[in-house]
């Protein structure tokens, strides 16, 4: 029983604080180092993800932030930020750890306001034509 009750604590729990302040997977999401490395020719920033962003790949996560638009139209693939559009990466000085990409299940439209999504976070250190942090199957919650 005592090993039941360990594994709730280690698993199940942390996904649970996690699910409640979404703002807890942008702080582990930071915990993330850069090395350079050519690909394909090009000196390229290759994510070394710590132990605090390791622990989120694959898990459904819940996270707090701000739409970029690609398409004010909506869409099902977007970028996401912790930060406003004036801060965040692409248009500020923030770091690409700031940044996702989602792809929802349904469109999701262009707010200023910040939202909430919930989905399955993937983390991307080999495939260059996508951001590192990738939330896949996604859907908006707080409307």
């Amino acid at each position: 029983m005592r090993s039941i009750f360990t594994l709730f604590l280690m698993f199940v729990l942390p996904a649970t604080v996690l699910a409640q302040d979404p703002s807890a997977v942008w702080r582990s999401l930071a915990d993330v180092s850069y090395e350079p490395r050519v690909i394909d020719g090009q000196k390229m920033e290759y994510p070394i993800f710590g132990r605090e962003a390791k622990k989120l790949n694959g898990q459904t996560v819940t996270v707090r932030g701000y739409y970029l638009p690609l398409d004010v139209k909506g869409t099902n693939t977007f970028m996401f930020s912790s930060l406003p559009m004036s801060s965040c990466y692409f248009c500020g000085g923030a770091g690409p750890e700031t940044v996702m990409e989602v792809v929802s299940k349904s469109k999701i439209f262009y707010n200023k306001k910040p939202i909430t999504l919930r989905g399955r976070l993937k983390l991307n250190a080999d495939d260059n034509e996508h951001m590192m942090y990738v939330l896949e199957n996604a859907e908006r919650i707080d409307e």
